[in-house]
């Protein structure tokens, strides 16, 4: 029996209203990410695949690895555009990264060195390995949008967080303690 694959897209944390760890906004953000997934695995998806970028695809695949302590048979497949992508990070990102990797089933890699084109050979990458798509989107004119678009064109099951709308009307608030 073939198995049901989902992959991820989404934006990078600059071009999300939930920009800081821990925000409101975030966290709602990464709770509708949850439910998609889970929901992925009720309807007997076992093969994730993200593309190692900050934002959407970490939060993802830190889901994902979540679940896979419960649900032996998931896998996790990280697609990278190139060898050294995600390398220069930081603290907190640099480890997930490493994490990410480490706790990946497999890890694709498009190109050994980057070149103009490879962010997008990886999201066409992910595509085609897939049944499934979730987008999370807030702008009609991006990597995200294409990757979508291409989901849809090639007749993906896709499921679409348009957090344009989740997130009209809400304002970010630092919380206080009473």
């Amino acid at each position: 029996m073939k198995e049901k694959v989902v992959c991820f897209t989404g934006h990078r944390p600059e071009k999300l209203p939930c920009q800081e760890r821990g925000s409101m906004q975030t966290m709602m953000l990464k709770s509708f990410l949850y439910k998609q997934i889970y929901d992925c695995i009720q309807d007997g998806y076992t093969v994730f695949v993200a593309g190692l970028s900050m934002g959407v695809d970490m939060w993802a695949s830190t889901i994902v690895m979540s679940f896979m302590e419960k649900y032996p048979d998931i896998k996790l497949i990280t697609v990278s555009p190139y060898k050294a992508f995600g390398e220069d990070r930081k603290n907190a990102d640099y480890w997930e990264y490493r994490n990410t990797l480490e706790k990946s089933s497999d890890i694709i890699y498009i190109s050994e060195k980057y070149y103009k084109g490879c962010m997008k050979k990886r999201n066409m990458t992910m595509i085609d390995m897939s049944d499934r798509i979730i987008g999370v989107i807030k702008e009609g004119h991006s990597g995200t949008s294409q990757t979508i678009g291409y989901a849809m064109k090639k007749g993906l099951d896709a499921h679409i967080i348009n957090i344009g709308d989740a997130f009209d009307g809400i304002e970010e608030k630092t919380p206080f303690l009473i």
